[in-house]
Order: structure tokens, then sequence, then C-alpha cells
């Protein structure tokens, strides 16, 4: 619902804008992502100190689609844009470990299928410069992640031999939901009244990150859910190639860097909670991507 309702108020935007007097560009790329959103909890049974990490790997696909709103008579310009693998979906690999006493006692793959959508809203300055587009920029931007786990490998090193489960790609083991949220501050830099080609960075930080998550281990019937805080950087970098007055091809790099801390607490089949748990949840993405720019 959340999603529909975002892509609702995009369309509502568009339609709006064209009895303003402005120029509007939208943008379409079809692009690779990969990297990882993870958390790593720390905890203590009273006798050996342990820890437990969860990497949820990201290799899959994404559709980027960018509407940028400029208009001379206003101080800013603004840009919408959503990324999302609607058309995808299939992901890379969970791996999950358990350590006691800096030893691996539990290790675990499974296959994920992720729903990935993100939302990035942008106010950007006029240039500040004459020969050199300098733009300071505000934007907030929200990514979800909802992974589902399936046939998973896993393999229990307390026991001699080790011992080695399977189960079929037919059952579900987890499902892990997280909404990172980022207010920011960047600094674009870009060509200036260039012919045939341009490009662009920029470059971005926020101090005041926010992240939730939800994960569900379905064959423990156990909960856990966390809440954490942090900070998050960005690059960006893009090229852009006339084809003709309104038309061009974009080839596009992004790198974004998460880290957040905080306590997570874990709800237990038989009703049991323990709360206040050490976590934290990071998460690394790389993004290649080529498509058009349709300017009107």
């Amino acid at each position: 619902m959340k999603k529909r309702s975002i892509c609702l108020i995009f369309i509502i935007l568009i339609i709006f804008s064209g009895g303003i007097k402005a120029e509007n560009i939208v943008m379409n790329n079809i692009g690779k992502m990969e990297g990882h959103t993870l958390y790593d909890i720390k905890f203590h049974d009273g006798t050996n100190p342990g820890r437990s990490e969860l990497v949820f790997n990201i290799d899959t696909l994404i559709e980027e689609v960018r509407w940028m709103n400029y208009s001379q008579k206003r101080s800013f310009d603004y840009t919408i844009e959503m990324k999302s693998d609607y058309l995808f979906k299939n992901s890379g690999i969970l791996v999950d470990s358990d350590w006691k006493n800096n030893s691996l006692i539990i290790y675990s793959e499974t296959k994920t299928d992720l729903d990935f959508f993100n939302l990035d809203v942008r106010l950007k300055s006029k240039s500040l410069a004459d020969n050199i587009n300098i733009k300071i920029i505000t934007g907030y931007e929200w990514q979800n992640y909802y992974f589902v786990g399936y046939g998973t490998e896993q393999i229990n090193y307390t026991t001699d031999p080790p011992t080695i489960d399977n189960i079929s790609d037919y059952t579900n083991t987890i499902t892990y939901e997280i909404d990172y949220s980022i207010p920011y501050l960047a600094l674009s830099l870009g060509s200036k009244d260039m012919k045939d080609k341009s490009y662009g960075i920029v470059l971005g930080y926020s101090p005041l990150v926010e992240a939730k998550d939800v994960d569900r281990h379905l064959l423990r019937n156990k909960r856990s859910e966390s809440d954490t805080d942090g900070k998050a950087y960005f690059i960006e970098a893009d090229m852009e190639f006339k084809v003709r007055k309104n038309r061009s091809f974009i080839i596009k790099a992004e790198h974004v860097n998460i880290e957040t801390s905080g306590t997570q607490t874990q709800y237990f089949a038989d009703g049991s909670i323990v709360e206040g748990i050490p976590v934290d949840v990071n998460s690394s993405q790389l993004i290649l991507s080529f498509g058009y720019k349709l300017r009107f």
C-alpha cells in the first residue's frame, strides 16, 4: 500500500507540473545492483561470548525512473527518483553464521528472492558558478528491502563430524524486511554548456540515518526486530551523450554505504522475549546502469 501511494503521488506531480512553465526531464535506466545488507548481533550466554551475523547479498537487475523539473522562476529545481527490481526479483545468497568464543558453530547458505523499492526526493539549488555546475542538494531517500529465503543448506560444527541439513527449495525458511530512512545533504559538480556530452558527480552524506528491520525465522518460529541509527555516504557519477536536441543516452554509476547501530528484540514461540541485544545494521550497494533521457 505504501509503495502504491508513492507511485500515485509521483504520477500526480508529473500531471500537475504540465501547467508550470518549466522543463521536464525523464530518465529511464536498466542496471545491475550488487552489494549486501546485513545485521550482526552480539550476545553472552553467561559463560561464553557469541555473535550471529546474517548477510543478505544483493545481486539483481533493477529499473530506475527519474523525473526532473527545472524552472528559471524558482530558486531551486526538484527531482523524484524511483528504483525497483519489480521485473526481476531474484537476488543473491543469504549467509548466516553463528559464533561462540570466536569459533564458528553454525553456517548456512540460503537462496533468496528480493522485492526492492527505493524513493529519492531532491531539491537542488541553481548553479553557484558560471563555468561549471556547482549545486547544493538537500534530499530524502527511503530504501525498502524484502527478502524471502528458501532452499537452505546448514552445517552444524558442534557435532563431530559436522552435520549437514538440506531444506527443499519449495520451503520458505526466513523472511527479512528492512527500511532505511536517509535525509541527506550533497554537493553536485558537473559540466556546463557542452555540446555533445556532459558529466556529473554527486557527493552526499547523512548523519541521521534510521533503520528498522523485521527478521522472521519461519522454521524456528522466532521473530526479531531491530531499531538502529547511524550514518551514510554516497557517490554518483554519470556521463550523458546527446543524440538529438531533446534526447540523450546515459551511463551511470552509484555507490552507497550505510552504517548503523542500536538494539534488537527477539520474540520466541513460547512467549518469551529478549530485549536490548546490541546490533549493527549495515549496507553497501553498487549500481551500474544504462538508459536514456528525454526533455519536454
